[in-house]
């Protein structure tokens, strides 16, 4: 009687065993790794002017001297070098007199544009928005043409330095707003 214990126990291990590995051998294991990239932005202010001879130059790296009642040419246009964004602009002028303190630059000091692309919001916020989509490799027309130096500029600014900054910033057009305005993610301002 032990033996056929025995035996019925050997018989049930060996069919456990065998369904078991019969489990085994109809399933799979495997690992997927996915990879998702984030798309980049870059994008280039390019500064230019026209020459005596009205041809397109690289805006020179050295100071231009002036005198009131002038306008240098200054052209700003930015292009985009990665995916489709929109674009704004942001233009400080600085005006320093001959010891380096600032001056008041209202009614000394002009940004001068014949483009209506380049737009501010209702609500002034400082900027200049690009009215539209900017794609890849393209550049924006230019923001502003010159800088315009008033006649009514005083004694004060003899020997001052005009400075004008340009700040551009780009955000994705894909899944951003119906336009410019609408757009949201705009880097916050340091």
């Amino acid at each position: 009687m032990k033996m056929r214990i025995v035996l019925i126990c050997a018989l049930v291990l060996c069919i456990g065993v065998s369904v078991f590995s019969t489990v085994a051998f109809f399933t799979a294991e495997d690992t997927a790794r996915n990879v998702i990239t984030a798309g980049s932005l870059d994008i280039e202010v390019i500064e230019e002017q026209k020459n005596e001879a009205g041809e397109i130059v690289p805006y020179p790296e050295e100071a231009i001297q002036v005198l009131p009642g002038v306008t240098v040419s200054k052209i700003v246009s930015v292009k985009n070098k990665d995916a489709d964004a929109y674009i704004r602009i942001k233009l400080e002028v600085a005006v320093k007199d001959a010891e380096g303190n600032a001056l008041d630059v209202d009614g000394a000091v002009l940004t001068v544009s014949s483009n209506e692309m380049w737009q501010a919001r209702e609500e002034d916020d400082g900027w200049l928005y690009y009215n539209g989509s900017v794609k890849t490799g393209e550049i924006t027309l230019p923001v502003i043409d010159g800088v315009e130096f008033l006649p009514e500029m005083g004694d004060e600014f003899q020997g001052a330095v005009a400075e004008i900054n340009v700040i551009a910033q780009a955000v994705q057009t894909a899944n951003n707003g119906e336009d410019v305005f609408k757009a949201q993610g705009w880097p916050e301002e340091k």
